[in-house]
């Protein structure tokens, strides 16, 4: 009896008994959570800004992985193959360097579906993260990647770029969703879903602290759409660019000023506007005609002050 007891004993030791508090490591606990999600989905999103007219568009495939985002200024996406596409002034061209490299699919992994970065996480080890458990029961897991991109964490930096690493942290439940998250320095967001994706691939109702809302999700079969081959993404960026012109229509004149080349900078414009350093003037579009319009009125003035004096 007493050997039966000591070998129970051990086996809670090594194994762990939830009634006596079981020691759980973490990364497993994440990832046993993480699995339980199903990515046999795929789905594209619209979100307007609350401040500006612009619009961003974000399409994932779970099961085949391919992804699209279409912004102010930008748009990247990786086909079935592991192809990368990006936006080259005005034309889209397959990137020259591997996948792996370069594109990261930002806006969906660290803002619309952020459980799309733990699966992330849990694939591949080179991904490395701080994982713990709090006592609440809640995962949380940080990740610190150069410029906010996990390409770059894992591959690092491109050759004669350096930048310090940025924190995300995440918040997981029971459920494998995440429900909180932060960046260093920022305070903590909610996160919440639309109702349709919470059983799917979590879909955020608000992303960047409100600054994006999201207008509608539409879910289609994986093996039909979002492969985001070249001639799809070109269909994404015509979209979006009518979606902008509509929007633009209904806000008022907008446009940017700033004491740069906006065809020589042209990229490093369109990377400041998608990670929000760049916010457009909505007044600057009317600025110099009110200027021009304000001079006229001052002249007439005047000749009609000199008419008067004459007569």
């Amino acid at each position: 009896m007493g050997r039966l007891i000591g070998l129970w004993v051990g086996l809670v030791v090594t194994f762990g008994d939830p009634a006596l508090g079981r020691a759980i490591d973490p990364r497993s606990e994440l990832c046993s959570r993480v699995s339980g999600r199903s990515s046999a989905w795929a789905y594209e999103a619209i979100y307007e800004h609350r401040d500006r007219p612009d619009v961003l568009f974000v399409g994932f495939n779970g099961v085949t992985g391919s992804w699209c985002e279409v912004g102010p200024g930008f748009a990247h996406a990786v086909d079935v193959a592991g192809r990368s596409i990006h936006l080259v002034e005005g034309e889209l061209r397959y990137a020259a360097f591997p996948r792996e490299d370069r594109l990261d699919a930002y806006w969906i992994e660290q803002h619309a579906s952020p459980g799309v970065l733990l699966g992330e996480i849990c694939r591949d080890p080179r991904l490395q993260a701080e994982v713990e458990v709090e006592d609440g029961g809640d995962v949380r897991v940080t990740v610190r990647m150069p410029l906010r991109n996990r390409q770059w964490k894992v591959r690092g930096l491109p050759e004669g770029l350096s930048a310090a690493d940025t924190g995300l942290t995440l918040w997981v439940g029971a459920s494998g969703r995440v429900h909180r998250m932060r960046y260093d320095g920022e305070e903590v967001r909610e996160v919440r879903y639309e109702g349709s994706s919470v059983d799917r691939i979590p879909v955020a109702r608000e992303l960047d602290h409100g600054r994006w809302t999201l207008r509608s999700v539409r879910w289609i079969e994986p093996a039909q759409g979002g492969r985001y081959g070249i001639e799809a993404v070109r269909e994404k960026v015509d979209e979006h660019a009518r979606a902008v012109r509509a929007r633009r229509s209904t806000a008022g004149p907008r446009v940017t000023e700033l004491g740069v080349d906006p065809k020589g900078d042209r990229d490093a414009l369109a990377s400041a506007r998608a990670s929000g350093l760049i916010v457009d003037d909505p007044i600057a579009a009317w600025r110099w005609p009110l200027v021009g319009a304000g001079a006229a009125m001052v002249v007439v003035g005047v000749g009609a002050y000199l008419r008067a004096r004459k007569g």
